[in-house]
């Protein structure tokens, strides 16, 4: 497939994507802040039906939406070290109903072994960034997530 068909392919993906979030009403009032849900997950969260879910690197909250959605009853440890993405993620929170703000905590943190500090390495898809430098290999088959920037961010340990 040519780069014309591949950006079809990923246009018609996102745009099927999106219709599919307009039929639940949560993920229709999240689009609007820029938050489309992590729907492929849904299936597994409704089969587990977990009582605590631990969010790492959320970023915008597409997978907390997802769980938000599909496990009522779950309560939600959201770890996001990029401030923007924290500021995003939180101002979309803001606006959800009381019941979901209250299933979930934020830390502003990243997770690593050690307490402290870290360079976090802030992809141009911010949704990629990392504690870890990009591979050769992922920059190879994924160009948009190599580095615009690096930043120090706080560190925690999982079990903290």
């Amino acid at each position: 497939m040519g780069r014309i068909g591949t950006v079809m392919t990923r246009s018609l993906a996102r745009f099927l994507k999106a219709l599919r979030l307009l039929g639940t009403r949560r993920y229709r009032l999240a689009l609007w802040a820029g938050v489309g849900a992590g729907v492929q997950h849904a299936p597994l969260l409704k089969a587990l039906s977990p009582r605590l879910i631990v969010d790492v690197g959320a970023n915008r909250g597409q997978f907390l939406l997802a769980a938000l959605e599909s496990c009522p009853h779950a309560t939600i440890q959201v770890v996001e070290p990029q401030p923007a993405a924290l500021a995003r993620l939180t101002s979309w929170l803001n606006r959800c109903a009381d019941d979901d703000r209250n299933r979930v905590v934020l830390h502003g943190v990243a997770v690593a072994e050690h307490e402290g500090e870290a360079t976090l390495h802030v992809s141009w898809r911010d949704d990629n960034s990392s504690l870890l430098e990009p591979t050769e290999e992922q920059l190879r088959l994924f160009p948009d997530t190599g580095i615009r920037g690096h930043i120090t961010v706080p560190v925690t340990r999982l079990d903290h």
